[in-house]
């Protein structure tokens, strides 16, 4: 689901180029496919838009009738549209069909998805029962995924397309909606529901789903911004060379150094070497963000715990935990913001709170010992 905005059209140009080269990938039956849906437009401006986008993308674009709307049936339309996609005439055999997608899903923009492990996911589940595919929303009855990416098999898109309860409940929360659908239509029973950790939001935010990216994430969400998006992708596939040469351009690292500089004041004497060495397999960003506010942390944390055990990876760590709460950090709570870093370390997500009690806990044992702590003493503070 997309919209007209800036914002939108920006990620919209980013998924469309990094899906098609992943998906160059992967075999054909591997593939998968990806549709952009806008409501219609609401005022002259965006009908030449989204004429433009319609034009230069007649393949991917699919327009509601609708106004661009969240709420008020955009899903539905969408899933509708889909099943017109799901099945074609046999080539030879009179009167059948062929069943081109054995998966029909809805998505958002600011959602980044791994497509081989997702791909590897949907190749897994039987193909002789229905599924339903996501992340659960909430506790609440009836049960339904959370909007960042929910998945469904094709007999419930032939379901939807033919049934009059979608068409009697497309007004309401979408995504909600969608999961009330499936419990009128006596789905609930028969059908098999997959939530899953894979799916989940970014690690910063407060929603429940929140979850550090790992090598088994599969979709990340509320990648709203540029730097985020960014983070985002660079986390799911790593960064591509030249991205990573653009990071280490004289320019970008004087931007980076400016902005950095006002709460870790040695960054401007960092220099990085011509031979230094950014691994393209996981995010360039936060590996170089690692080295030029390394000696700042270093100073602060080593008032209070022991850094000769700590590795370049887990200064990655730390500076990755920062950095994603950058416009939270101030400089007279630097000491919060490390530990909380530190307390954080290969948990794979924490709640902000508990970080902030274990952070006061490991200083205050600092304090009472009148030394720095051992990383053994930390993890009997941390608990794990």
């Amino acid at each position: 689901m997309t919209t007209t905005t800036k914002d939108s059209t920006f990620r919209r140009q980013l998924l469309r180029e990094t899906y098609r080269q992943v998906n160059m990938k992967l075999i054909p039956e591997n593939q998968i496919d990806f549709i952009f849906v806008f409501g219609n437009a609401k005022s002259f401006d965006q009908d030449y838009e989204v004429a433009f986008e319609e034009m230069t993308f007649p393949n991917d674009t699919f327009i509601t009738e609708r106004e661009e709307n969240m709420n008020d049936g955009k899903t539905l339309d969408w899933f509708m549209q889909a099943q017109s996609l799901l099945w074609s005439k046999h080539p030879t055999r009179k009167g059948e069909r062929c069943l081109n997608y054995k998966f029909v899903g809805k998505t958002d923009e600011d959602t980044a998805i791994q497509l081989p492990r997702l791909s590897k996911l949907l190749n897994s589940l039987p193909s002789n029962e229905s599924h339903y595919i996501g992340r659960r929303a909430g506790v609440s009855e009836p049960r339904y995924m959370a909007g960042m990416l929910y998945i469904v098999s094709a007999d419930i898109v032939d379901w939807i397309h033919s049934s009059p309860i979608p068409q009697g409940n497309a007004i309401g929360h979408e995504d909600h909606q969608f999961g009330l659908w499936l419990h009128l239509g006596g789905w609930n029973e028969k059908l098999q529901f997959h939530s899953l950790e894979q799916f989940h939001d970014v690690e910063e935010t407060f929603w429940s789903s929140r979850q550090r990216v790992s090598d088994k994430s599969i979709v990340v969400h509320l990648c709203k911004d540029i730097p985020r998006m960014f983070q985002c992708f660079g986390d799911l596939y790593g960064t591509p060379p030249l991205a990573v040469k653009r990071l280490l351009s004289p320019v970008s690292l004087k931007h980076r150094k400016d902005r950095l500089k006002e709460l870790f004041p040695s960054v401007e004497s960092i220099a990085l070497e011509k031979d230094f060495k950014v691994s393209s397999d996981v995010n360039a960003a936060a590996q170089i963000d690692a080295v030029l506010i390394k000696n700042d942390v270093k100073d602060v944390l080593s008032t209070i715990i022991a850094t000769d055990k700590l590795m370049e990876t887990d200064w990655i760590k730390i500076a990755r935990h920062m950095m994603l709460r950058f416009n939270e950090l101030k400089r007279e709570e630097m000491w919060l913001h490390v530990l909380q870093a530190v307390v954080a370390m290969d948990v794979p997500s924490s709640d902000t709170g508990w970080e902030k009690d274990v952070a006061n806990r490991l200083a205050a044992a600092a304090k009472e010992k009148g030394s720095p702590l051992s990383w053994e003493k930390v993890k009997e503070i941390r608990g794990y």
